[in-house]
């Protein structure tokens, strides 16, 4: 906090007729005021019903809102919150008003100016993951719906999504992502269930580094790798000890990963390893050779250059000492050649 800090159950009640400036105040977290939460359940909407409401960090007994201003200028935060970092200030109950809920009331008392912050103006500890599209985050978690992102990969190749983690206000915040894959998925895609079938649904599993991943207060790239034999998995997102994710889980998204099992020329699907592995008579002549990268450069012991493709006829890779258009390097992306 750095113009004020409010410890547990601290709070600072406003006089009638005032204004109060919070001006070219800094911090790592909370640049004008940080609020040590109680409860971070504060900020779940569904899951505030479970527990009492808590005294709001500011209050205005009996006050009319026209006659108060909270002027917040040229503050800002290195991580998060330049005006508010805490305070639960859509969910906490303030004394003798009952015409307008806690967030309506700091809303109009509250002008914001020339906040020049990165960050979030108002956050909190972080409540749940959002997608990004370009860069700027996506939150669905106050609908009654499932959201999804939707990727095409093949087993073993690495892919990136882009998320970041949010608290109250949807103000974006560092968090650690941590992603599980589900062994038992349940997806709801346009009011549609998507119920588990033995046949379909197999063990998944994602690269050990890839279960809990750092994510910056802005969009980040995860990047993630999954190794199974089914054509459907589901990774399921959560902000590492958001108290929320208990309650409020329907509103995470998840990743709907599309399992691509006929791998492209080139690669063989090995079940032992749940993943395209580069074709064994590639090995003597590629310095590269994965599902991600595709096939690289492909040559042999003089220097020569070989070209590789794929007959539809025998559905046979193919190697040629001679290449034709002196090709240096093959890629998955530029299959089939010609």
């Amino acid at each position: 906090g750095g113009g004020v800090y409010l410890g547990l159950k601290s709070t600072f009640s406003i006089l009638p007729n005032t204004t109060v400036y919070w001006e070219n105040n800094h911090a790592a977290l909370g640049g004008a005021i940080y609020v040590t939460d109680v409860s971070p359940l504060s900020y779940c909407t569904s899951a505030a019903k479970f527990v009492p409401k808590g005294e709001c960090f500011f209050q205005l007994p009996g006050q009319n809102l026209n006659d108060i201003y909270l002027i917040f200028k040229n503050n800002s935060a290195d991580f998060a919150g330049s005006v508010l970092y805490g305070g639960g200030i859509d969910n906490c109950k303030l004394t003798d008003i009952n015409s307008h809920s806690s967030g309506e009331v700091f809303d109009m008392i509250s002008h914001i100016e020339n906040d020049y912050s990165t960050t979030s103006k108002i956050s909190s500890d972080p409540v749940c993951i959002c997608s990004c599209y370009y860069k700027i985050p996506v939150c669905h978690h106050e609908k009654d719906s499932l959201y999804f992102i939707d990727v095409d990969a093949y087993p073993g190749e690495t892919f990136q999504v882009s998320l970041v983690a949010v608290g109250q206000r949807d103000g974006t915040v560092p968090s650690t992502v941590r992603s599980t894959v589900n062994y038992s998925p349940l997806a709801i895609l346009a009011d549609q269930y998507i119920q588990q079938t033995s046949n379909r649904f197999a063990p998944g599993a994602l690269l050990d580094s890839q279960y809990l991943q750092k994510a910056n207060n802005t969009c980040t790239e995860l990047n993630y790798t999954i190794f199974s034999l089914s054509d459907y998995v589901v990774i399921d997102l959560h902000a590492e000890g958001s108290w929320c994710s208990k309650f409020d889980y329907q509103y995470e998204p998840y990743i709907e990963v599309n399992v691509i099992l006929t791998c492209p020329p080139g690669f063989n699907l090995s079940k032992s390893a749940r993943s395209c592995v580069c074709e064994p008579r590639l090995a003597n002549y590629t310095h590269q050779c994965n599902i991600t990268n595709g096939v690289g450069r492909i040559t042999c012991d003089s220097g020569q250059h070989f070209w590789v493709g794929y007959s539809n006829q025998s559905h046979g890779l193919i190697l040629h000492p001679l290449c034709p258009l002196n090709l240096t390097t093959v890629s998955l992306k530029q299959w089939p050649f010609h």
